[in-house]
């Protein structure tokens, strides 16, 4: 438990605060041990006030009943004088009801955790977290990319960051870009551009490396349904079938993508910064593709923030719709391809 409450804050991306944070897990197959081993969804939810603790309760009851874990871990973030131990009772109660193995309900607050009750019966002591630096699973998400950032709201910011000045550059590009109708190789001057900006290594640029009229390339290029399917589809590899788009398009990203796609944080972290730069106005196909790419790699905190903005700028741009269904739902993303049992 003291490890896993030290890793969280890379699987989540941020150290939580006021949160209960639900940890479930399942049975490798053929595993006829103690349900241990393999997380099958990791949830954060805001701790409500007391007179509401029973219905968060209650709606995680639906989560709990499709996920169907073996077993749950429990850990409430807490700030001074919080208690959220009659939330995690309501919780366990349910996940009694559904067979479902409570084994740990912990506390955690100022850089110190404790259990609700002990194994062995003993009074619950609070006791420091462990440095992430002597956690060995920490050192595994840290060579992935991981790093947590100072919270949601930090996240959040980073959207906000690009100037003003280039979304005014921006929106002129745009205006001044060709019809749709006379732009014939729209895809493939885009893929080029993706290319260019989803490329890691020698040679690759960074976002702030693109001119106004590469930006206006990119919108526009979302703006295309097909152009934005696939993009999707190169993205998340094994999520879409590639056969489903057309021919022309997905050939044309083929060639000027890389061919590696397993650098999860760097793609994620240049369609944040890309979103950043972009006017708002013609963010919402931007922020929709991050959010489906960052919920596809495991970082629901990020896919939420995208999604809700998204929304907020579209109500009714149907992609952004379904994806905040899936997130709402707590759906979680498909195994990767390499992650698939043979």
């Amino acid at each position: 438990m003291a490890e896993l409450i030290a890793v969280l804050p890379y699987q989540l991306g941020y150290t939580p605060s006021r949160s209960l944070v639900l940890v479930m897990l399942r049975r490798r197959p053929g595993d006829g041990g103690p349900p241990a081993g393999d997380i099958g969804l990791t949830a954060r939810i805001d701790l409500p006030p007391p007179e509401h603790e029973q219905a968060v309760a209650d709606h995680l009851v639906g989560v709990l009943h499709r996920q169907r874990p073996h077993l749950v871990q429990l850990i409430a973030y807490e700030d001074e004088g919080d208690d959220a131990t009659a939330l995690m009772q309501a919780i366990q109660e349910h996940c009694r009801a559904l067979s479902i193995l409570v084994d740990t309900r912990a506390r955690v607050c100022g850089g110190r955790w404790r259990r609700v009750v002990e194994p062995d019966g003993r009074q619950p002591r609070w006791r420091p977290v462990p440095d992430a630096a002597d956690v060995p699973a920490v050192a595994d998400l840290v060579l992935q990319g991981a790093s947590p950032g100072g919270g949601r709201q930090e996240l959040a910011q980073r959207l906000d960051s690009g100037s003003e000045l280039t979304h005014q550059a921006v929106r002129l590009a745009v205006r001044q870009a060709p019809t749709s109708g006379a732009r014939s190789d729209q895809g493939t001057d885009a893929a080029e551009v993706w290319g260019q900006v989803l490329r890691s290594g020698a040679g690759s640029r960074t976002i702030a490396d693109l001119s106004a009229g590469e930006l206006a390339e990119l919108v526009l290029s979302l703006q295309d349904v097909a152009v934005r399917d696939a993009l999707m589809a190169w993205l998340t590899p094994g999520q879409y079938s590639v056969s489903a788009h057309p021919p022309a398009v997905m050939s044309s990203l083929v060639r000027a993508l890389p061919m590696s796609r397993v650098r999860a944080p760097l793609l994620v972290d240049r369609l944040l910064e890309l979103a950043a730069r972009i006017p708002a106005e013609l963010c919402t196909p931007v922020l929709t593709v991050l959010a489906i790419l960052a919920w596809w790699h495991g970082n629901g905190t990020l896919a939420n923030i995208a999604i809700e903005r998204a929304l907020r700028l579209d109500p009714d741009y149907r992609l952004a719709v379904l994806i905040d269904q899936v997130l709402a739902q707590l759906v979680p993303p498909p195994p990767l391809p390499w992650q698939k049992a043979s």
